[in-house]
């Protein structure tokens, strides 16, 4: 199996020039993770929710898209897979030439995994540092919290510290708005040339740049996010932890042993499982 049986072939893309507002509502539904960017038909750089959570007040779309590797469609799922780990990349294009023609994503590959037998046990890759946040913790600040942690889930914990629900960025950006607005730059200064310059500089003018914010509700996490959290046990099997990532969409499996919460295992540490 090669990247060409993995990827989707019909790829949404964004062009240079652009802005937040171009790709944001595509975004922001939870369907489509990321998105291509290209200039005059070649591919330039990678668009994605982390990008618009982490720069909330960077409006460019040049300034929001970042450099991301990309594989031929005849590439091997092993080749991809350590792309991805060796990079720490969600998503990669798949490119003929310049042109996009695809993208192979880490859900892909936890699908083709899922069809696989492993016989590895997900205790082997789990990560038993959880990122938690209470239940009343309010959205903004578990939005600011997944970003310092660099992670993309957060298990939510009751006033018993019991798990209630597990939180992610997608929860969290499908439920922000749009803030669209004018802000001052600041004031322009006249030319070096101008008559009066030898009174010294002199403001002529203010000048106002659109500015697009993604804002949160003053509610807390509770509200958002899912309580219906499907879990494992240490003793699962990859691949069976694999099928139930790909089954319920999730990307993430709290490890419980008991009721206790000891682990967590994301779809990217799977990865190593692929390898």
């Amino acid at each position: 199996m090669n990247v060409a049986d993995l990827m989707t072939a019909d790829v949404v893309t964004a062009s240079l020039p652009g802005t937040r507002e171009d790709v944001i509502e595509i975004l922001r539904t939870g369907e489509i993770s990321s998105i291509p960017v290209t200039k005059d038909g070649r591919y330039r750089g990678l668009v994605s929710r982390e990008e618009l959570l982490r720069d909330a007040g960077e409006d460019q779309l040049a300034m929001l898209m970042r450099e991301v590797s990309t594989v031929e469609s005849d590439a091997s799922v092993d080749e991809v897979a350590r792309l991805m780990l060796e990079e720490d990349e969600r998503r990669v294009p798949v490119v003929e030439g310049d042109a996009v023609v695809g993208i192979v994503t880490l859900t892909d590959i936890v699908e083709y995994l899922a069809g696989t037998d492993d016989g590895d046990d997900v205790g082997e890759y789990m990560d038993d540092r959880v990122l938690t946040v209470w239940e009343e913790t309010p959205v903004a600040v578990a939005v600011e919290t997944l970003t310092l942690a660099d992670d993309s889930a957060a298990c939510v914990l009751g006033d018993d510290c019991d798990m209630v629900g597990i939180v992610t960025e997608t929860d969290c950006l499908r439920v922000s708005d749009v803030d669209s607005s004018s802000e001052e730059l600041g004031e322009a200064v006249a030319n070096q040339d101008d008559d009066w310059m030898w009174e010294g500089i002199k403001a002529t003018s203010t000048q106002l740049v659109p500015v697009t914010r993604v804002t949160f509700p003053d509610a807390p996490v509770r509200d958002f996010m899912a309580e219906d959290v499907v879990t494992v046990v240490r003793s699962t099997d990859v691949s069976d932890a694999a099928a139930s990532m790909t089954e319920h969409e999730v990307q993430h499996l709290p490890v419980l042993r008991g009721d206790s919460l000891v682990g967590i295992v994301r779809d990217t540490d799977l990865l190593k499982a692929v390898l």
